[in-house]
């Protein structure tokens, strides 16, 4: 199987996998031997088809699933030695269904069970609170009752509790389904913005488009392994290498192959319009 170069950094090693295998019911088998590295201050993007291992292999990175061979190493400390809860706390996950998080009566409420559960400061709650909201555009939601939300506010909600507690690493497991494109730009926006505060996101997604605008490095999973690993544009400029692992590539990279070939192949309108823009401008 074809693979990318694998991602190497000299930044400080935030999360490494060594040949990880996991099986569901001790008899599915969900991850083939995984090795990854995931570093300070990276936005990884997760991909690969459906039921190929990308959630799994993600609830390894804080401890909600633990290895049947192999280990997981977060800040340098084996998930297999540590109570879960101590994993949380450094790794906090955004769950793709955000009624599987709701638990309290209020959105606040619901925003302050993190910083209660991990024993933050009130002062430290408050602000991180502040920030959550702020940064999600949650002010007129906070009296409200989670479940009564639409899907794409309880989006919003479930993502900004988890930040209230402040984790060095956020997971965002297909953050944009039911996203409309103001909350899109919402979510690229804090993603970024944590990025620039030294926080890890990784981004698991087949959201092609919301990959190219955020992440900086893809790992592709097919069949519980690792197809690929590298840059962005390394990796999603792979036409067979995505086929084989069952992502469509953006329609603008379908239109740019069509009418130009395979050379750098355009994976955002700004590509397309700039490549042919040069190309015209040759003529």
């Amino acid at each position: 199987m074809s693979k990318q170069k694998q991602c190497s950094s000299d930044k400080e090693l935030i999360i490494e996998t060594t040949d990880v295998v996991y099986f569901y019911d001790n008899q599915i088998k969900a991850l083939n031997g995984i090795n990854i590295k995931v570093f300070k201050n990276e936005i990884v993007g997760i991909m690969g088809r459906n039921g190929g291992g990308k959630t799994t292999l993600a609830k390894h990175f804080n401890g909600i699933l633990k290895p049947c061979s192999g280990d997981v190493f977060v800040y340098g400390k084996n998930t297999k030695n540590g109570d879960v809860r101590e994993f949380t706390g450094k790794v906090g996950y955004v769950f793709q269904n955000p009624d599987h998080q709701f638990f309290r009566v209020t959105v606040l409420k619901e925003m302050e069970a993190g910083p209660d559960n991990f024993g933050l400061s009130n002062k430290q709650k408050k602000e991180n609170i502040e920030k959550a909201v702020v940064l999600l555009d949650l002010s007129d939601l906070l009296q409200k009752h989670p479940m009564e939300l639409d899907y794409a506010a309880k989006k919003k909600v479930s993502y900004a509790s988890i930040l209230a507690f402040a984790p060095r690493v956020i997971i965002l497991d297909e953050p944009t389904a039911g996203l409309y494109e103001a909350d899109r730009k919402l979510f690229s926006n804090s993603i970024n913005k944590l990025s620039e505060a030294g926080n890890t996101v990784i981004i698991i997604s087949n959201d092609i488009d919301f990959i190219v605008e955020n992440a900086k490095r893809v790992v592709l999973i097919s069949d519980g392994s690792v197809a690929g690993d590298g840059s962005t544009t390394g990796v999603l400029r792979d036409i067979p290498l995505l086929k084989r692992a069952g992502i469509v590539p953006p329609q603008i990279s379908r239109l740019d192959m069509r009418l130009f070939g395979n050379n750098k192949t355009a994976l955002s309108v700004k590509d397309f319009a700039d490549k042919f823009s040069n190309i015209y401008n040759k003529v």
